[in-house]
């Protein structure tokens, strides 16, 4: 019987790995990012889904319980099809979440109310914003058939939480009046009145633009150009109101000699010859 139990139980496929990572399988190789999304799929519902299920019991917002329960309810069907395919291709899963995963699950459960809701609803949008990316990348480079097809799924899924989470209007936190009351005195000063500094720079640029365009216009209307009389007679040799008379004829001297003045050129003065003792002019 041990032997006929033997011959008609099959016997479980074998998955060959080659040297690469890659294993072979009816449905296509499976590859590491193949089995990093099992793995990632796997590590999002198991700390998400509890997270879903408290939020039915401690959020106070109907619209975060609702969303929180939906999340739970469709991590926790995705999470048995995980396990399913990463059975039949041979992929080892985790049982609990990572460290990351974990401390937001801490941090979630430590808060009340509308802090709770917050959180919550910050911590998951992330999450699930990080998760779809991993999905969409992973869909593209699969040449699984049914790692192909679980990612379409799971993207459809996670992009319809995406949806939901952005949906809720989260409550604006307790603010302190005190500090409220700081922040408002500070908006009332600030709306007292522009900078002194500012408005002495304006206005000094004001003057100089109008003393300038002062000084151009008068440079254009009085400047100096020949065509003004004013100018004419301004360039024009003056007298100092004595009359020029009549002009001495010009006579022209002769050349620079080494002693004595230039003599003007013609004919020698006359000379009159007297007794040898007289002076010549030569």
């Amino acid at each position: 019987m041990a032997a006929l139990a033997w011959l008609v139980i099959p016997a479980p496929r074998i998955h060959l790995a080659s040297s690469s990572g890659w294993t072979h399988t009816a449905s296509g190789p499976v590859g590491p990012t193949d089995r990093a999304l099992l793995v990632s799929l796997r590590q999002d519902g198991l700390w998400e889904v509890p997270v879903g299920q408290q939020a039915q019991e401690m959020a106070v917002d109907p619209a975060v319980r609702q969303v929180g329960g939906g999340i739970a309810t469709d991590l926790s069907s995705l999470s048995t099809q995980v396990r399913a395919v990463a059975a039949q291709l041979g992929v080892l899963l985790p049982s609990q979440p990572s460290p990351d995963q974990q401390t937001w699950l801490v941090q979630i459960a430590g808060k009340s109310g509308h802090d709770y809701d917050r959180a919550m609803v910050t911590r998951l949008r992330l999450a699930c914003a990080d998760s779809l990316a991993t999905i969409t990348r992973a869909a593209s480079a699969t040449r699984n058939v049914q790692v192909r097809q679980l990612a379409e799924q799971a993207a459809a899924l996670v992009g319809r939480h995406v949806r939901d989470l952005d949906s809720i209007q989260p409550v604006a936190p307790a603010v302190n009046s005190a500090a409220l009351s700081g922040v408002r005195d500070a908006a009332v000063v600030d709306q007292a009145g522009p900078d002194r500094t500012l408005v002495a720079l304006a206005v000094l640029a004001v003057l100089a633009a109008a003393i300038a365009v002062l000084g151009l216009i008068w440079l254009v209307r009085f400047g100096p150009h020949p065509s003004r009389r004013w100018w004419r007679d301004r360039t024009r040799p003056r007298s100092h109101g004595r009359s020029p008379g009549p002009r001495r004829p010009v006579v022209p001297l002769g050349p620079r000699w080494p002693l004595g003045p230039r003599r003007p050129l013609g004919p020698p003065p006359p000379v009159e010859l007297g007794p040898a003792h007289a002076r010549r002019p030569w």
